[in-house]
């Protein structure tokens, strides 16, 4: 994501400059401003670690997929030893 913003009629001075994004982490600068000058910032937002899907982390869905397998293969296991005839 990229963005050019230009503020005109700045009074002269100093100040700070917070800029945030949604799955980004928010980041403070300052900067001063004198009169009839151009004062450019750059920044440079950070994704979120936590940014994949609903806010959880590539690790937070492996751990959740595995802990389905493990469920399903229990489940499996037992819906078939439940099934097998009694031997006589």
């Amino acid at each position: 994501m990229t963005g050019q913003f230009t503020f005109t009629g700045v009074s002269p001075g100093s100040y700070t400059i917070r800029v945030e994004a949604s799955g980004f982490e928010s980041k403070t600068t300052s900067v001063s401003v004198t009169a009839g000058g151009v004062a450019p910032v750059s920044v440079n937002l950070v994704a979120l670690s936590g940014g994949g899907l609903l806010g959880l982390g590539i690790e937070v869905w492996g751990l959740l997929l595995a802990v389905i397998i493990v469920v399903v293969v229990a489940l499996a296991f037992l819906v078939r030893r439940r099934r097998k005839p009694p031997e006589i």
